[in-house]
C-alpha cells in the first residue's frame, strides 16, 4: 500500500516493465479490486486523519489503472 501510494509513477513504471511481470501485477490488482473485503479494508491501510482518508480515491484509482494496463 506504501508503494502504491507513494510512487505516483508506478503505473507508468509497470507499464514499462518486463511483459509477465506487468501482467502479473495488473492481474493480482484486478483480483483485490474484486475482492469487496478488499475494498472495505482500504481506508484502514491509511491514517485515520481527513488528509490521508481523502487519498483513498486517489489509490483505488491507482489500482484500477495498474490492473487496466
Amino acid at each position: 500500500m506504501a508503494v502504491v501510494d507513494g510512487r505516483s509513477e508506478l503505473v507508468k513504471e509497470i507499464h514499462a516493465g518486463p511483459e509477465d511481470v506487468h501482467t502479473f501485477i495488473a492481474s493480482e490488482c484486478a483480483k483485490l479490486l474484486a475482492t469487496p473485503a478488499f475494498l472495505d479494508a482500504l481506508p484502514g491501510y491509511l491514517l485515520p486523519d481527513q488528509a490521508s482518508q481523502a487519498r483513498v480515491s486517489i489509490l483505488l484509482e491507482r489500482f484500477k489503472k495498474i490492473a487496466s494496463t
